[in-house]
């Protein structure tokens, strides 16, 4: 079995890894985060041994502190796919680990760096100058949509789109990130609110899930700009008013732009006796409803940290007053990526909530109806039975706390091609379908609960 051991360092010692762990992560910080050579493998254990030995190394926190080895997919059930991402030495080392527990892993991408470098030649990785080709008062949104835009270049949009059509759209910032950026909604009316019911929608959450707030934004200018144009957004509009955060972790976003394409987490700064050490918590595991129950970590150097208590983030924080104070909600959607799921609650435990028939019906019709599109299949169910135990989710306090009825976690393309670094091209596609996924959900949920 692989494991080190950190009890055998004495004080002193662990002292010293710290503060060159500090020096490490500070080096980070000033230089881009590269990763060449990192491949992505994948695992899929078929013995309780191999999926507990998946298990062991992914709580190995020295690794996750050295950043050598990234889980891009947790291990959770026996014959599901577990996408990890090695560095070189971190590839080298466990190799024969992994042979001795008899798993031969398929490699899902050699280079990671050739990944990000053909992404960044597309791009440009500088944003559109706004206005970006507007045509008249409205955005070139073929233009937009060709390729991932930045913070500012996105928040330009979305003013713009508020702008153009007042009728319609409003903007609100409901918060700051750590660093100070607007967390900005827009609401989405048509006609009187009278008797309609309201759907929240966020994307964004983990920083390098950049299809996330692509397709946010896509629905939102799709909604705006086609009313009284398109029957089905009319037919939308006329039951529902809409609220969308489209960038709910912009720090960390900005931070996969500029210096570590891979970050996962907030931008906060974490104390400990030695002083400020590592850098954010995961926002998806920093909701209130059954905080740090399972399946988040007490590290602040983790990944998958839950923050030093509930809220103490202040994106989720800004979200969950917002959702609190502007009630009661029909609908709660947040995306993600990646693995072309429609995820239920519970993510804390793989018991289902009462209401689980019902969700899973309309999460079903929407997954067929996404794939009568481009032919992507999407798999539904809840959340910890289709992947693993992750407590302190957004959707999990959404249906468990503040009582939203419906309550799904998409994860978006692709299966693990190319994970976190979704070609551009791909862009409107995932967008396209998930939004006619999104318009069958409509139709489901109404006029039900």
């Amino acid at each position: 079995m692989f494991n080190i051991k950190l009890t055998s360092i004495p004080l002193n010692g662990l002292f010293i890894v710290l503060l060159l762990i500090n020096f490490s992560l500070c080096f980070i910080e000033d230089g881009y985060k590269r990763y060449n050579n990192y491949s992505v493998l994948r695992f899929k254990p078929t013995t309780t041994d191999q999926l507990h030995f998946l298990y062991q190394l992914a709580q190995n926190e020295t690794f996750l502190m050295e950043r050598s080895v990234d889980f891009w997919t947790e291990p959770g059930s026996l014959n599901s796919s577990v996408d990890i991402m090695l560095s070189p030495e971190a590839r080298s080392t466990l190799s024969p680990v992994f042979a001795s527990n008899q798993l031969t892993p398929s490699v899902m991408i050699e280079d990671v760096q050739s990944r990000i470098d053909a992404e960044n030649l597309i791009k440009g990785r500088q944003s559109l100058p706004f206005p970006f080709g507007v045509r008249g008062s409205r955005p070139n949104a073929k233009q937009f949509f060709s390729t991932y835009q930045r913070y500012d270049t996105m928040m330009s949009m979305l003013d713009e789109i508020a702008r153009s059509n007042s009728k319609v759209a409003t903007i609100e910032t409901i918060g700051k990130s750590f660093e100070g950026r607007d967390l900005k909604v827009i609401k989405i009316s048509s006609g009187s609110s009278s008797g309609k019911k309201k759907i929240w929608i966020d994307a964004g959450l983990h920083a390098r899930e950049w299809i996330g707030p692509s397709t946010a934004m896509y629905f939102i200018n799709k909604l705006v700009t086609s009313v009284g144009k398109d029957e089905n957004v009319d037919s939308i509009l006329s039951k529902y008013d809409i609220v969308v955060l489209p960038l709910a972790n912009p720090d960390g976003y900005e931070y996969t732009h500029t210096t570590n394409r891979m970050w996962r987490k907030t931008r906060s700064l974490t104390n400990s006796r030695w002083g400020y050490i590592c850098r954010g918590a995961d926002p998806n595991r920093n909701w209130s409803y059954k905080w740090r129950t399972g399946g988040s970590s007490t590290n602040p150097c983790s990944d998958v940290y839950a923050g030093s208590a509930p809220f103490s983030e202040p994106e989720p924080k800004a979200m969950s007053q917002y959702i609190l104070k502007n009630g009661p909600w029909h609908m709660y959607i947040s995306f993600h990526s990646y693995s072309q799921l429609i995820l239920l609650p519970w993510g804390w435990t793989t018991d289902l909530p009462k209401d689980y028939k019902e969700m899973y019906r309309v999460a079903e019709k929407a997954a067929t109806s996404l794939k009568s599109i481009y032919d992507t299949p999407y798999t539904v169910g809840s959340a910890t039975n289709l992947l693993y135990v992750a407590s302190g989710g957004s959707d999990d306090w959404a249906y468990g706390e503040a009582g939203v009825p419906y309550s799904y976690t998409f994860e978006l393309r692709d299966t693990g091609d190319h994970g976190f670094v979704l070609p551009d091209d791909l862009i409107t596609p995932t967008a396209e379908e998930t939004f006619v996924a999104f318009k069958t959900m409509c139709d489901e949920i109404y006029p039900n609960k």
